[in-house]
């Protein structure tokens, strides 16, 4: 599976790579574990999603790095008196990470 969702795959014919991944769903199935049959439901659930990355290449990394730091900044912020400096605090978190 690491093989076939390399970056190197970006690009491919993604009804090739749809029925792929149908496939490892199907193979998941086989084993009669509650693990593997976990696995495959997840996959199933997130397809739409995993296919997509073979058009461009990119997830939602960046955006998942940024949200705790967000609800960070929220919690710690109750009562705050300067929104200037809040509003500031976003902009440097955002830019913070490298994208």
């Amino acid at each position: 599976f690491r093989t076939w969702y390399s970056s190197d795959q970006i690009g491919k014919n993604l009804n090739i790579k749809r029925l792929q991944l149908q496939d490892w769903i199907q193979k998941l199935k086989l084993f009669k574990n509650d693990h593997m049959n976990a696995l495959a439901a997840t996959m199933k659930r997130y397809s739409t999603q995993i296919i997509n990355y073979f058009i461009e290449g990119f997830t939602n990394a960046p955006a998942e790095t940024v949200n705790p730091n967000l609800k960070r900044l929220i919690g710690v912020s109750y009562g705050i008196r300067d929104l200037d400096y809040y509003y500031f605090r976003p902009n440097n978190i955002n830019s913070s990470t490298s994208f």
